[in-house]
């Protein structure tokens, strides 16, 4: 009977997460007799092996493009690589208001759409990749190389130790590769690139305007604001949704963290000697130099002349060099380059790290020789090599306390896991956490008082995967088994409180500040309105200006494909500055960025005078391949897409 009971739920694809809860749920509440106890654990078990949730439609297709299906598996591997992609860039961790106003969700399901109709325009294009092209370019990976050369076994280690089979990394692969491909031939259909569109990209990039502004400012209307108490009420009505609570959750938990276990093993020296010995060549260190530069500046914008004036500079500069025997001092008042205020010192780096030309004069020098004058993308560099670190392999004496932790946290995973999973059982069968914990004092219940997401406790605050999961639970509901970084946990939602609305007095000073930030906000645009009416009737700029008591300020030339170089006029304004002219100064009405109000007017316009240079012809021409050959893939692929058939699972 039990037997039957694992069978259906692992191989049930109708049913979705919720029944799965509801069922496990009420046979947690009923669990008194040692039968009903029994059949728990078990599904305890297949739910802790399994997964709780999308796994169990792990068998269903998420979304299906005509008849290319696409597991739950990729959607959820492809999802964690965007929320970790936006955590790398919030710092490690992202707000959940955050997270949720950028829909991943549909983020991701996007993406799986493209990578799927790429796959299928490049069979219908009759591309094709074979095997021995996928092998060809897995050998070239230098992650499954040793000493140089492809090894089968620390490919299929590595493999192994992130959850992949060679079948399906080499699956994996045959695909990249043929949506690589795919996109190169259409691509290849915008190869070609005129004269005249390179001469159009260098005046807009080169073109500039100039602007008079005035900027309006809701903090100058403060102090005109004076709300009544009624103002405030009837505000706060308003907007009560605004003020209401974070959700909290009171959490009970136990926590089988694997440094607590990793800590009790022991590691012999044999273990960790053979450890070292297959990793070797992860201990290997590559040679490294110390150098110091003299920069002087000429980018591939600069013209003929500045190139020839930095680079005879260079020259006569060099030839001091090569009698003063204060180079740092030399970099200190000739060098144009970031590093001059550190005597040109550039640090140690291994070969590769700089511009080629740079890093093949590097490489070629001997300690405390100085080089002739080198040419790179950047200028004009005369270099000075410091020192020179020879290439080594770190001793086993040198890593050995390393690969000991390492090897003592790969043996506690384990270990953790069975813990944990000990204690979930035990739970379970015990009726209750409460239950549980007075049977076995030795195991710690830790407790937290209620909190917010915005401000979880200490212990807590690290693990992203903790906080999602707590901030799910219903009140007296016990999570699944939770693995994070650092562990597994389980936990229990002793208490929920929901959002609500507060007490007007409770927020008072906040709802004050809103309605006059608000009033104030709305006193600035109707100015702003007002002077662009007046302009627009002819008024004169100065003169409206000074009768508000604002400053006008020059905005200094802005360029299309450029910042602008005022700190005080927004970028994101200046795309529209091309559009006004001398017949049509004026925008059609005032522009908020950031709060404030800007009112600007057009000056003048200056077209570039510089002739193009080849240095200028190769990079517009690559701009323009690039963004020709992007325009032609997102209309090639919003044409498959349009005849395509999409399903996505109602669950996602």
């Amino acid at each position: 009977m039990l037997g039957v009971i694992v069978l259906r739920v692992r191989n049930s694809n109708t049913h979705n997460h919720s029944y799965y809860h509801i069922m496990l749920q009420t046979l947690r509440n009923k669990a008194q007799s040692p039968f009903i106890q029994g059949i728990v654990v078990i599904i305890a078990v297949v739910f802790i092996f399994w997964g709780v949730g999308a796994n169990m439609n792990s068998r269903e297709a998420a979304v299906v493009v005509n008849d290319d299906e696409i597991t739950f598996e990729r959607y959820r591997q492809v999802y964690n690589q965007v929320v970790d992609q936006y955590s790398t860039q919030f710092g490690g961790t992202i707000p959940k208001d955050l997270l949720d106003s950028l829909d991943i969700n549909q983020q991701v399901i996007n993406q799986l759409v493209q990578e799927s109709l790429l796959r299928q325009g490049a069979e219908i294009m009759g591309i094709q990749t074979s095997g021995e092209e996928v092998q060809g370019e897995i050998r070239n990976m230098t992650q499954f190389q040793k000493d140089g050369v492809f090894s089968m076994e620390l490919y299929k280690s590595m493999l192994a130790s992130n959850r992949y089979t060679p079948n399906k990394f080499e699956n994996s692969m045959r695909l990249d590769m043929l949506s690589g491909k795919a996109l190169n031939s259409v691509g290849a259909f915008g190869s070609t690139i005129t004269d005249y569109e390179i001469q159009n990209l260098h005046q807009l990039e080169k073109e500039s305007v100039n602007l008079s502004f005035v900027r309006i400012e809701p903090k100058n209307y403060i102090d005109t604001i004076a709300p009544t108490d009624s103002d405030i009420t009837g505000y706060f009505d308003t907007n009560k949704e605004k003020y209401k609570t974070a959700p909290q959750v009171k959490l009970k938990y136990i926590s089988v963290p694997f440094k607590e276990l990793a800590s009790q093993l022991i590691i012999d020296d044999d273990m960790v000697k053979k450890q070292y010995e297959k990793d070797i060549a992860n201990y290997r260190v590559k040679e490294s130099r110390r150098a110091r530069h003299i920069l002087l500046t000429a980018g591939a914008e600069a013209d003929a002349n500045t190139h020839e004036r930095q680079k005879k500079k260079a020259q006569d500069v060099l030839k001091l060099a090569k009698i003063d025997p204060d180079f740092a001092k030399l970099a200190q008042t000739y060098s144009e380059g970031p590093s001059n205020v550190n005597g040109g010192d550039l640090g140690t780096f291994e070969r590769g790290k700089m511009v080629k030309e740079f890093d093949d004069a590097v490489f070629s020098m001997q300690v405390g020789e100085i080089s002739d004058v080198i040419k790179t993308a950047f200028g004009y560099h005369i270099i000075k090599l410091e020192a020179i670190t020879p290439a080594k392999t770190k001793t086993l004496e040198d890593v050995k306390d390393s690969i000991a932790q390492t090897l003592q946290l790969e043996k506690a995973k384990p270990l953790a896991f069975e813990k944990a999973n000990a204690s979930y059982e035990g739970i379970i069968t015990a009726g209750s956490l409460l239950a549980y914990s007075e049977a076995h004092p030795n195991i710690a219940v830790h407790e937290t008082e209620l909190f917010a997401r915005s401000n979880p406790p200490l212990q807590l605050a690290v693990e992203n995967s903790l906080l999602e999961r707590a901030f799910q639970l219903k009140k007296g509901e016990l999570s699944s088994l939770i693995e994070t970084t650092s562990g597994y946990a389980i936990l229990f939602a002793e208490d929920i409180r929901e959002p609500a609305v507060p007490d007007l007095g409770d927020v008072l000073e906040k709802v004050t500040a809103d309605f006059k930030r608000d009033k104030a906000t709305e006193k600035a645009k109707q100015a702003a309105d007002s002077l662009l009416a007046k302009l627009k009737e002819g008024g004169d700029f100065e003169i409206e200006a000074a009768g508000l008591g604002l400053k006008i300020e020059d905005s200094g030339p802005l360029k299309k494909m450029g910042s602008a170089p005022s700190s005080s006029f927004p970028s994101s304004l200046v795309g529209q500055s091309f559009r006004l002219s001398r017949l049509s100064p004026y925008p059609d009405q005032p522009e908020e960025v950031d709060g404030k109000f800007y009112l600007f007017k057009f000056m003048n316009r200056q077209i570039p005078k510089s002739q193009l240079t080849d240095g200028d012809r190769k990079k517009y021409k690559q701009i323009l391949l690039e963004m020709k050959q992007k325009r032609i893939i997102a209309a090639w692929l919003k044409m498959l897409e349009k005849d395509a058939k999409i399903y996505t699972n109602k669950n996602l």
